[in-house]
């Protein structure tokens, strides 16, 4: 026996529930509604295995093609206004019903059309249960006439949300790069882990996919991962990740991947640990005396990524590194300070507020906030000038991660329904 909890979040008040409630006892399918005070009991949703299965068995006799249960399902799973992702208790029943008959049999039912009583239902369900769109040809098998129609259900939900969910699921994503950016992929798992690039293209972990992300055909799975929070290096045409068996490694094309040996004796771990150590107090020492309030100073660190990378497969240390001066932003000021470790230390204009600093293999990328919510990536080569690799309209506050590829500079942004990956605008090959 299952039970969900009663609330969403925030939770409504008690008339708010009553009359929900009393919306989806009438809204369910005629056939199932001896069974509905069975699954509510006591203000929980509760789906004993006997009465389920007496319920199921009911709209099988009833209705017949798994097809026309959909449908009755749908009716039933779309009959309140409102936000889906702040549910109801009750509503996991016709969910879970749907889920008995299987996402991929509703989603081959609605490519001929789904009946109006049944979209917002059927939508609401699609946007929930498909996770990697891309896998299921969404735009190649679902005729357009279908997909504005499902989408018309949504905008009749009564929630901006449910419309930017759907729009997205039937006709990709959209609007959801921002101003001075094209939308490279969006995260069907919510979130980007691990991200890195061979240059030409980027990879990551997204959910517990491993995926190839590029311009034009946004992401592609490679391989399924148990760990997603595997480290991931791309080298030399193969991307090196975790399994539980040890190291693996994959052609960046794709393929089968394979077994590869990892670094003997964990030596990369003790020499990140002394590298670590000598960079950070070196760098300390030198930004100190010119940014005194370490408040106000970013500093260039080498990021987790890079060295749970080098820690798992060895290799070069990060680029932060290598790097031959030490670098940070103060912050209040708008400068870039370089601190050569043999020369005199200089100043970069940065012309607004530094919030992302990271390491390129000659030197540095900064995201800078500028007036009218403008938000500009410079590249700073040692000893050489801010060059502008192009701005965007956003909160720069969203920036995860920048990355330069095929001489672009990617962004990893933090948005409200996952992140994504967006290539800025103009400044290709600076």
């Amino acid at each position: 026996m299952a039970v969900w909890p009663t609330a969403p979040s925030p939770p409504p008040n008690q008339a708010d529930i009553d009359r929900v409630l009393d919306t989806w006892r009438a809204a369910a399918p005629p056939e199932l509604r001896r069974y509905v005070d069975a699954f509510w009991q006591e203000g929980r949703a509760v789906l004993d295995a006997e009465a389920y299965g007496a319920a199921l068995g009911a709209l099988r006799a009833a209705r017949g093609e798994p097809t026309e249960m959909a449908w009755a399902l749908g009716a039933w799973y779309g009959a309140r206004r409102g936000r889906w992702d702040e549910a109801y208790a009750f509503e996991a029943v016709p969910e879970a019903m749907l889920r008995s008959i299987g996402a991929h049999v509703v989603f081959e039912a609605a490519l001929a059309g789904v009946p109006a009583a049944a979209r917002t239902g059927i939508t609401r369900f699609l946007v929930e249960q498909i996770t990697w769109r891309a896998r299921w040809g969404i735009e190649q098998r679902m005729p357009l006439e279908v997909r504005e129609a499902l989408l018309a259900a949504a905008r009749d939900s009564g929630a901006q949300e449910n419309i930017v969910r759907a729009r997205r699921l039937l006709f990709g994503e959209g609007d959801l790069a921002p101003p001075g950016t094209k939308l490279v992929a969006a995260s069907s798992g919510g979130r980007f882990n691990r991200l890195c690039t061979d240059g030409a293209r980027a990879f990551g972990i997204d959910g517990h996919e491993l995926a190839r992300l590029e311009r034009g055909h946004g992401a592609t799975e490679l391989a399924r991962l148990l760990a997603p929070g595997s480290p991931l290096a791309a080298r030399e045409g193969s991307l090196f990740f975790l399994r539980r068996s040890g190291v693996h490694s994959i052609s960046v094309e794709g393929g089968e991947d394979r077994s590869r040996l990892g670094p003997l004796f964990n030596w990369p771990s003790g020499r990140l640990r002394r590298a670590l150590w000598r960079f950070t107090e070196a760098r300390d020492a030198a930004l100190a005396r010119l940014v005194p309030n370490d408040a106000d100073l970013l500093p260039l660190d080498p990021g987790y990524d890079a060295c749970d990378a080098y820690e798992a497969f060895g290799g070069r240390l990060p680029a932060a590194l290598r790097l031959r001066s030490f670098w940070g932003c103060d912050v209040p000021r708008g400068l870039l300070h370089e601190v050569p470790k043999r020369g005199s230390p200089r100043n970069v204009a940065l012309g607004g507020r530094p919030v992302w600093l990271g390491a390129t293999e000659p030197g540095v990328l900064v995201v800078v906030v500028r007036a009218d919510d403008e938000a500009a990536v410079l590249a700073v080569d040692e000893g050489g000038p801010a060059r502008s690799l192009g701005a965007f309209r956003g909160r720069a506050d969203d920036v995860l991660a920048v990355l330069r590829v095929g001489g672009e500079a990617w962004l990893h942004l933090a948005a409200p329904l996952g992140d994504i990956v967006v290539a800025l605008e103009g400044a290709a090959g600076a």
